[in-house]
């Protein structure tokens, strides 16, 4: 994602420190570390905004300096605003959607063994994980409407979260629906949300988990878990692995 947005190579390690600071992800001090890291992705972003209006290429910031809404050019803020999002949506959600099918996996030998097999149950596998360990759990919104569901009454202006993650296991759509099944048929999950906040990155995510899968299930016949636990993410938003201890074979 740092490629496809004309970040120079030697900054890769930047961006992961950044996201992890914007999520809240990082280790050791917290908000004397993370407020001067934010500040430093902020007029970052800024610069690197700044050159691209001036000397515009094909990358996706280059891109955003000439998107506009009617007469009216998309703002600095407004751009340094949608780097951050890109930033973090192009690199922590594939993450843990490779790390959470793998945990799978790991636990799951015939199905390893069936993906190597058939490499075309990979998508298949590929969107059981989006739906039953979905990597952004939820989402906020602000209710436009009154509108009540089921005995909730909920006005006009409120604040919500919409929880793709409960959606995506409603045991009146599939059976045994926390259940990680290969075979089952593939109907339309929300881990990517809905409408016309549908996730803009989807296609890219799919085809970077498939890559990756696909490199890993042609290299080794079996992946198993280590000794050492895995360690979880500690976000409330945010559903995957921050260390996945895996033996491959």
């Amino acid at each position: 994602i740092a490629g496809m947005m004309g970040v120079p190579k030697e900054r890769e390690k930047d961006f992961k420190r950044w996201s992890n600071a914007t999520l809240g992800l990082q280790s050791g001090s917290i908000e004397a570390d993370r407020m001067q890291t934010l500040m430093e992705l902020g007029t970052y972003f800024a610069q690197l905004s700044a050159e691209r209006r001036a000397n515009p290429g094909s990358d996706l910031i280059s891109a955003l300096t000439r998107v506009s809404d009617t007469s009216e050019a998309l703002t600095d803020q407004q751009i340094v605003g949608f780097c951050i999002l890109l930033m973090i949506a192009g690199n922590e959600t594939t993450t843990n959607l490779l790390s959470n099918l793998l945990d799978r996996l790991a636990g799951a030998p015939d199905d390893w063994a069936a993906l190597r097999a058939d490499p075309a149950l990979l998508d298949r596998a590929i969107e059981e994980s989006l739906r039953t360990d979905s990597p952004i759990q939820f989402v906020m919104r602000i209710a436009r409407k009154d509108v009540e569901i089921g005995a909730a009454k909920i006005k006009s202006g409120d604040y919500m979260l919409a929880y793709l993650a409960s959606a995506n296991r409603d045991p009146e759509k599939w059976n045994d629906p926390a259940n990680f099944e290969l075979s089952r048929e593939r109907e339309r999950h929300v881990a990517f949300g809905h409408g016309v906040h549908h996730c803009i990155g989807a296609p890219l995510a799919r085809l970077e988990a498939k890559s990756a899968m696909t490199a890993l299930l042609t290299r080794f016949a079996s992946a198993k878990h280590a000794k050492a636990e895995g360690e979880r993410v500690m976000h409330g938003m945010l559903f995957g692995y921050q260390r996945l201890p895996l033996v491959f074979g």
